[in-house]
């Protein structure tokens, strides 16, 4: 939940402090932490981190053996405040690490933009793609951008999910993991998804490449690329070192 990079100090602290919390019987924290995921699903980390931060602090407290003191009194040391600042710069290099490795990981790099703005015209508007990449859907770029970036429908991007009545963002996201799970399973297994969920589509896109957290690229290939490369219902739309579109016989 802390997303801490390194050691998760940060989240054995809150785990005392909760623990403290509910022997203690205040239930305001844990409440709130739980109300955090029951009402926003998405956004609930970053909600949550607020308790979080304040059951850290209450678990700092009580391994300190001191509750509520004063500042003056709680690190009356100079061992006790070496240990407070050696922890504050633990937090900000633990924060600069996490953040920025979310960032290299989940982009899009500027190969894939350029692949992506020749999409419109490759295909018709209106047509539906199927997005595979392997990605989990909070943390997958392709999926969430290509709508934006190419005007073409992503048929199991969860973003946005949040703010429909057809579909919540649980259910969305249960469907696009099934459809991720397909490039380890093959041919049939995305099919049989899109049967199970009345979804047509007019082309797949498969991701070529993994982002790393440490700004690197990763070639990956898939039994289900693999699988519509030999198969004789599919054939290649386009093709780049970042990705691949196929394009069924059967679709106009």
């Amino acid at each position: 939940l802390t997303g801490e990079g390194l050691l998760t100090v940060i989240g054995v602290l809150s785990a005392i402090g909760l623990l403290m919390a509910i022997h203690q019987r205040q239930w305001l924290l844990p409440a709130w932490i739980l109300l955090s995921f029951i009402t926003s699903w998405r956004a609930s980390p970053f909600s949550a981190i607020f308790p979080v931060s304040m059951l850290a602090s209450i678990g700092l407290e009580s391994l300190m053996g001191m509750t509520h003191p004063p500042f003056d009194e709680l690190f009356n040391s100079s061992a006790k405040r070496s240990a407070l600042m050696l922890l504050l710069v633990y937090i900000m290099m633990a924060g600069a690490w996490t953040g920025t490795g979310i960032a290299l990981e989940q982009r899009l790099v500027p190969g894939e933009l350029a692949a992506l703005s020749q999409v419109p015209q490759l295909t018709s508007p209106g047509s539906r793609f199927l997005i595979l990449t392997g990605a989990p859907g909070p943390n997958d770029p392709l999926s969430e951008w290509f709508p934006a970036l190419t005007n073409r429908t992503s048929v199991a991007t969860i973003q946005g999910h949040e703010w429909t009545k057809s579909m919540n963002m649980t259910q969305a996201f249960v469907r696009n993991q099934e459809l991720q799970a397909c490039l380890e399973t093959g041919l049939e297994c995305m099919e049989n998804w899109s049967q199970k969920y009345k979804e047509q589509f007019d082309y797949i896109y498969i991701r070529k490449i993994r982002t790393l957290p440490t700004g690197g690229i990763q070639n990956i290939s898939s039994v289900l690329e693999n699988q519509l490369r030999q198969s004789g219902d599919y054939r290649i739309e386009a093709e780049t070192n970042f990705g691949v579109i196929f394009k069924p016989l059967s679709s106009p």
